[in-house]
């Protein structure tokens, strides 16, 4: 939503200072939550077996890497304490910034899971 312009949630000095590099960001974001999304349903219902298997295991890993480093590092950024009270993260960033790690780290958990159950039966 803060890629399509929205300020809610955003604290005042971060809505304040949204250029056009704040949108390309954050619209980033959701290029890899769609990408990441988008292989692993096509890993886990194996729609497109014209694809080889590293295709969507790729999009997954780079996907999945760039919402949970990113969210981490947005997370502990964002944590740390400001000097001035407007530039200091709302609840709402904060749990944002968690969720998208917390997703990207889920995505990485699942997909060496996927990988080391498919490394026994191979």
């Amino acid at each position: 939503m803060w890629a399509a312009g929205s300020a809610t949630g955003l604290s005042e000095a971060r809505a304040d200072g949204r250029t056009p590099d704040f949108y390309l960001l954050e619209g980033t974001y959701v290029l890899f939550a769609a990408v990441t999304a988008a292989a692993v349903l096509a890993l886990a219902l194996r729609r497109g077996r014209s694809l080889a298997l590293w295709t969507p295991l790729a999009l997954a890993w780079t996907g999945s890497g760039a919402l949970g480093c990113w969210g981490g590092w947005m997370l502990v950024a964002s944590a740390l304490p400001v000097t001035d009270g407007a530039e200091q993260a709302t609840a709402l960033m904060l749990l944002t910034y968690a969720g998208q790690m917390i997703a990207g780290l889920f995505v990485l958990a699942t997909g060496a899971s996927f990988l080391r159950r498919r490394g026994r039966h191979a």
